[in-house]
């Protein structure tokens, strides 16, 4: 496609088409024509509702901060119109989930979990964290000098420590995991599971999960699923069991694509950017802004959406009520208004504005968990790292909400 082609409208459309993310340049390059061109589109597409297109890092910021005047809603992803009719319609059961609440109810549930995540009680998870990240580059070196690294350690990796904070038996994982990937659709297709299952995989997981609840209602544990299944909400609110699957929901399949997607991506930028890569090995004081800088440069959540609750002005443009937005964090990470030289993989970069996590009354309850996973990984791969080269070219996800490399072949040399 050349540029004289790309309009903001093709520009705009393509934006909201899951086949784009399977190119990393068109990304940016569709980012940069609407961040630049037309900062707030339209874009009207068949297959979706009218919404405008944010594109520049402060707006995106404004709109999250705003989260009164801009509610998630049920949909805070893009659904088509026909998946829209397909979920009103349907009989099967449905979680309640954090990321589609506002307001009293969004805190009181994101309460249930938080202090779980803080810095302080993450700390605790050290040693297992710096354990399963070795069993990880340990998985690497028993793949001989070749692997497909996205499938084979990025995404189990971060799956096992889920699991292990969750209390659950590993024995569980290829289950719980199928089932994960064929409730996210786009995963469904990419990773050949079924898609087309995911009504019934649905339930199943409801099946499952109703069944740990169960348990450590029973028999207690020091683990996270019981913590989730023993909380009281405030006020004497009942805690449903919807709600609770939500939460199961969200760890388990949220929880883990996006990390495994920036490990991906991330190792990924250090082998094109063999300067970065050594900066790393020679200084792991450096780990901490080598880290966001990947969540930057991976972008694994690619956007949400927000329905305008009053009317609302950002800039020279007036929101009615009703309107909805798409935030696009590949284009809020790579906009050189908040990032400089954004183009440039740099492991020092301080300050690092990015929306990886987003921000305000929505920034991601599993951040600091995420942060730890890619650091730990990370800092057991490079003092093991003698040599690493592609050994054939990647291929990313077909995800419009979450995407990243999901096939990597890399040739390696571990110590």
């Amino acid at each position: 496609m050349t540029d004289d082609l790309l309009t903001c409208d093709r520009a705009g459309r393509l934006l909201v088409e899951a086949d784009t993310y399977t190119d990393e340049a068109l990304v940016r390059r569709v980012c940069e024509v609407l961040r630049t061109g037309d900062p707030v589109h339209l874009v009207e597409h068949p297959d979706f509702p009218p919404l405008w297109a944010l594109t520049r890092n402060a707006d995106i910021r404004q709109i999250e901060l705003g989260n009164r005047e801009f509610v998630q809603g049920p949909y805070p992803f893009l659904e088509t119109l026909e998946a829209m009719r397909r979920n009103e319609a349907s009989l099967y059961p449905t979680a309640a989930l954090l990321v589609r609440m506002d307001g009293a109810e969004h805190r009181a549930m994101r309460g249930v979990t938080a202090a779980w995540f803080t810095p302080r009680n993450l700390a605790k998870l050290d040693a297992r964290l710096g354990e399963l990240a070795g069993q990880a580059v340990d998985r690497m070196a028993s793949l001989g000098e070749q692997c497909d690294f996205a499938a084979e350690v990025a995404l189990p990796f971060p799956f096992r420590v889920i699991l292990s904070i969750l209390g659950l038996p590993e024995s569980d994982y290829a289950f719980i995991l199928k089932l994960s990937q064929q409730i996210v659709a786009p995963l469904a297709d990419e990773f050949g599971v079924g898609g087309g299952d995911r009504m019934q995989a649905i339930v199943a997981f409801f099946d499952y999960f109703a069944e740990v609840v169960k348990d450590r209602r029973a028999h207690p544990r020091d683990d996270l699923a019981t913590v989730i299944a023993t909380a009281e909400l405030p006020e004497g609110r009942t805690y449903g069991l919807g709600e609770m699957i939500g939460y199961f929901v969200i760890l388990a399949v949220a929880g883990h694509d996006t990390t495994s997607s920036s490990i991906a991506s991330g190792l990924l930028a250090l082998i094109e950017h063999a300067d970065q890569r050594a900066r790393l090995q020679a200084d792991a004081t450096l780990m901490g802004t080598a880290v966001e800088e990947i969540i930057r440069w991976a972008t694994p959540v690619k956007h949400f959406t927000r329905t305008c609750a009053v009317p609302y002005r950002l800039g020279e443009h007036e929101f009615a009520t009703g309107d909805r937005v798409f935030l696009s964090y590949p284009a809020a990470n790579f906009d050189p208004e908040a990032v400089a030289d954004p183009y440039t993989f740099d492991v020092g970069r301080s300050p690092n504005n990015h929306l990886g996590f987003g921000v305000g009354a929505h920034f991601c309850l599993g951040a600091h968990l995420a942060r730890k996973e890619i650091g730990a990984f990370v800092g057991q791969l490079l003092p093991r790292l003698r040599g690493i080269e592609l050994n054939g070219s990647p291929a990313w996800i077909r995800g419009l909400s979450v995407g990243g490399v999901k096939h990597l072949p890399i040739r390696y040399q571990l110590d």
